[in-house]
């Protein structure tokens, strides 16, 4: 079945199995490996992706830790005092 998701906001679309879960979805169809369990934000909620099936997510944005960035203030207290980056 088709199934046009959002994703790290980039229109997707899929054919793949209603209940297949998100992250398989994720990793085998659209190569996003770091979709972890439980690290999947569909419209801003955190979900267990290994448990959410793809037929569930509608028109929902879904986004990953590859879509996650910092913002300026946290990659400053992220250097520590002779401004190095200390991740």
């Amino acid at each position: 079945m088709k199934f046009h998701l959002n994703v790290n906001s980039r229109m997707v679309e899929l054919d793949v199995d209603p209940d297949l879960p998100l992250l398989w979805a994720l990793r085998t169809h659209l190569h996003i490996t770091d979709a972890a369990y439980g690290k999947v934000r569909i419209d801003g909620v955190l979900v267990r992706s290994c448990i959410t099936p793809v037929s569930t997510i509608g028109s929902a944005p879904v986004r990953t830790i590859e879509a996650t960035t910092l913002p300026p203030i946290s990659e400053a207290a992220l250097r520590d005092r002779s401004g190095i980056a200390v991740r």
